[in-house]
């Protein structure tokens, strides 16, 4: 049984989640009258998403900022092998 940290990948799979509805959500706001509810929704989810990606996304073993690529082939696994330190997070675990 590994300690318990912060589960990191559920709150990437949320920032990613985030970061791909304000795409389409600030385009059709663009596309209606310039400035409206959907370009301004855009901009928080974006918002969400950089906040989530800075504050959260790094390792909590060595606390260094884990890569921020996004690379959906291999994002649908349930764990974090971190570069630096070489632990494995999976389900708010280090695993060992």
């Amino acid at each position: 049984m590994g300690k318990k940290v912060i589960d990191i990948v559920k709150l990437r799979k949320i920032a990613i989640i985030c970061w791909l509805i304000s795409i389409p959500l600030n385009f059709i706001g663009r596309l209606i009258y310039g400035f409206n509810i959907f370009f301004y929704l855009g901009i928080f989810f974006l918002f969400l998403f950089v906040i989530i990606t800075l504050f959260f996304w790094k390792c909590p073993n060595c606390k260094v900022r884990l890569p921020f690529q996004i690379n959906f082939e291999t994002e649908v696994y349930d764990y974090v092998l971190c570069p630096h330190c070489e632990i494995k997070v999976e389900d708010g675990e280090i695993i060992e």
